[in-house]
């Protein structure tokens, strides 16, 4: 890799530990994130990619597989997790909403998630276990001809543990890449801005409100092949309230801008929000209404 911080050839390279299967960033022969300059070139490449340094330490390959197409190894060369059959995912759904079994997680879905019945239906959101991980939410993705081509698992009540004891709140499938959820939106002919958030359980409670919304399966990063479905589009970016999530807005707004789409961020500190709150918090909140945030997020946009 070409260093971040240099801008020239290092002797840098990721490598992924053959017992624990952590991937690790080494210069020459040490495990640091240190550049011979002294530079932190993992935080450096983090904000040339537009992601979070711990997202891009965790799963590297696939915040990198747009830049490492022709550059020997990339994630095309490996073979990609199975994707479940669609027999599994349909099963998943109705045992949501069906098995008594599963009414505590469906009521945590309904009560504090704030989800209807029918927008569990419209994503086809199930309850199960893919490969022998915990049990979690499965959120099936689709692309727009309506292929499955990844899932989302969110880990619920309890998180998964790693090898090295981290807690991992959800997951997709390794070698899937990273799409835009749900796509089919984009498709609908509705007015008013998209909204781009990070998360599926935000864009699933925007779009049940009448909005437009969509996120990345992978957190705040960005494929450039998107950026033309927002084409003579309004984009509103809201993400959450700390300041690295703060600064990508900014950073994916200016994207937008220079490729002649409308653009501006919606800060949600200044609707009293903190930390890693985001715009679901602010709609669980008492007093906010669809009505209510869509005249806040027009107010940002005047002030731009």
């Amino acid at each position: 890799f070409w260093c971040a911080v240099c801008e020239h050839a290092a002797d840098a390279s990721w490598k992924r530990d053959p017992y624990s299967g952590e991937w690790r960033w080494y210069v020459g022969s040490s495990h640091t994130p240190r550049c011979p300059r002294g530079g932190d070139c993992l935080r450096a490449m983090a904000t040339e990619l537009g992601v979070r340094p711990a997202d891009l330490r965790d799963d590297p390959l696939t915040h990198l597989e747009p830049w490492l197409d022709g550059y020997g190894d990339t994630v095309a060369d490996r073979e990609p997790e199975a994707l479940p059959s669609p027999e599994v995912v349909a099963w998943w759904h109705e045992r949501l909403l069906g098995d008594r079994e599963l009414s505590p997680k469906l009521k945590h879905v309904l009560r504090a998630r704030r989800l209807t019945v029918d927008t569990i239906r419209w994503l086809g959101i199930g309850y199960g276990s893919f490969r022998g991980r915990p049990r979690a939410f499965m959120h099936p993705v689709y692309d727009a001809r309506g292929q499955l081509v990844n899932l989302i698992e969110s880990y619920w009540p309890e998180p998964w543990l790693d090898r090295q004891g981290k807690e991992n709140k959800a997951r997709t499938l390794l070698g899937r890449g990273t799409q835009l959820y749900p796509i089919d939106v984009l498709a609908a002919g509705t007015r008013g801005p998209v909204l781009l958030t990070e998360g599926r359980w935000k864009v699933a409670l925007l779009n049940q409100h009448g909005f437009t919304a969509i996120t990345n399966t992978n957190g705040t990063n960005w494929n450039d092949d998107w950026t033309p479905l927002l084409s003579g589009r309004q984009v509103a970016v809201l993400y959450d309230c700390d300041a690295e999530a703060a600064g990508i807005a900014a950073t994916r707004a200016e994207m937008f801008r220079a490729h002649g789409i409308e653009a501006w961020v919606v800060s949600m500190t200044r609707a009293g929000l903190r930390g890693k709150q985001g715009v679901d918090d602010l709609l669980r909140r008492p007093g906010w209404s669809a009505d209510r945030l869509s005249q806040f997020i027009t107010r940002a946009r005047s002030a731009t």
